[in-house]
């Protein structure tokens, strides 16, 4: 039996956890005998309901790290001690800051694999914990990376232990449908007339939603522009900021199970990030064919097309170029985007599998 240790997971719908579903999806439906098992701080982890039902998963609670440090290092230990030689660990990282489970798979001694999710870090002391502790694990590990962003950041741009294997993604999910936008834009009052711009993504600094309310604070004169915000709302700051500031061109929709659809009542998508590791939800944007701004922080390596422009976080030019695609009002159409398929990423995932798991 081999058996797949991953950590990472948390309780919000967010990168890795999408990330996480669709790998353990895809390695499954390659090879049935392969067996993941998810290390979470969190009972109500994200797709648990998919993870356990449909694909069969085991998974175990640990003590959370900020609360209960030692606990949680010991708990990761009894689990890992148990684990047979020829057993992996995959830790999915935001940043090396996260030492204590490094410390614990190394001291376990089980084959490990560290992915990189991120490409930067939010403060300067953050950063300075990432680089000290990424130093400090130089050797220890095979890192993996989806591009030379993450690469750099996440391991250093001489790291010789990092493979990239990039993003793929499954364009059929988020193919354009009329009848489902009509449904969608009367569900969310949407009138006919109506310019809608939309915003996916949990709200963060990282997501950038500071910037699409500067955005849509001067595009008011335009009665028959509005912003839709979708996302997960940790604080709940979001939706009481624009009640409190009497903002009625943005509405926070909150978080969603069919996000792949909801793009199909957009008549433009922003992404306007301050950093990303890959940027799913553009991806998803792109495949529905709506037209989509997204600023030069993200990575796009790979990627072609042509309902895309790319620009500097400058206010100026954000509003020129969405009164463009406000005054040229193009029909929507099926998908735009070229990218490399999820089955080649996935494949990529699974020969490596392979060696470690087979003690190549």
């Amino acid at each position: 039996m081999k058996n797949i240790y991953l950590y990472g997971i948390d309780n919000v719908k967010g990168g890795i956890e999408n990330y996480c579903l669709t790998l353990v999806k895809g390695i499954k439906e390659k090879d049935s005998s392969i067996n993941f098992h998810i290390i979470t701080e969190y009972d109500d982890f994200t797709f648990k309901n998919i993870f356990l039902d449909k694909l069969n998963c085991k998974y175990t609670v640990i003590p959370k790290k900020k609360k209960h440090p030692f606990k949680y290092v010991k708990a990761i230990l009894a689990l890992l001690n148990d684990a047979d030689e020829n057993d992996l660990l995959q830790i999915n990282l935001m940043s090396y800051k996260n030492f204590l489970v490094l410390h614990a798979a190394k001291k376990a001694k089980i084959k490990t694999l560290i992915v990189g999710h991120a490409t930067r870090t939010n403060n300067f002391i953050s950063n300075f914990i990432h680089k000290f502790f990424r130093l400090f694990y130089k050797k220890f590990g095979v890192k993996i990376a989806n591009n030379q962003n993450v690469k750099n950041h996440m391991f250093g741009k001489n790291c010789k232990n990092c493979k990239i294997i990039e993003f793929g993604f499954d364009s059929t999910k988020c193919v354009f449908n009329n009848e489902k936008r009509n449904e969608i834009r009367t569900l969310y009052n949407i009138q006919k007339d109506e310019f809608v711009i939309g915003q996916v993504g949990r709200i963060s600094k990282a997501k950038n939603q500071a910037f699409s309310l500067k955005i849509m604070k001067n595009l008011q004169s335009c009665k028959n522009i509005k912003l839709l915000v979708f996302g997960f709302d940790k604080k709940n700051k979001f939706s009481l900021y624009l009640e409190k500031h009497n903002i009625k061109n943005v509405f926070y929709c909150g978080e969603i199970n069919n996000i792949n659809e909801i793009y199909n009542a957009f008549d433009l998508f922003i992404f306007p990030s301050l950093f990303e590791s890959a940027g799913y939800a553009l991806y998803e944007s792109l495949s529905n064919g709506c037209p989509s701004i997204a600023s030069n922080n993200v990575p796009l390596d790979g990627i072609a097309s042509n309902i895309l422009q790319i620009c500097k976080l400058d206010l100026n030019e954000w509003i020129t170029k969405i009164r463009e695609c406000y005054e040229a009002k193009k029909v929507r159409s099926g998908s735009k985007l070229i990218i490399r398929t999820i089955n080649e990423q996935i494949s990529d995932y699974y020969n490596l599998y392979l060696n470690y798991l087979n003690n190549l």
